[in-house]
């Protein structure tokens, strides 16, 4: 049996579908897109004077382990 590898990305809301493009450019055949909320640390975010946008997109692509280069270097 061949052996797989899942890669998992988070990226700001709205970034998904552009990745996910130049992925399949690359050779995927399909991905997974989940919505979730990051939980930020409040204090080190106020201590930095920074706002981290807690809504995130995940992506899920599962491929053959010799096409992984070609995704994450696209």
């Amino acid at each position: 049996m061949e052996e797989k590898i899942c890669i998992v990305a988070i990226v700001e809301r709205g970034k998904a579908d552009k990745i996910v493009d130049k992925a399949k450019d690359a050779g995927a055949k399909g991905a997974t897109i989940l919505y979730g909320r990051g939980t930020g640390e409040s204090e080190i975010q106020k201590f930095l004077n920074i706002h981290i946008e807690a809504s995130k997109e995940i992506i899920l692509i599962v491929s053959k382990n010799q096409n992984i280069k070609k995704y994450l270097t696209q």
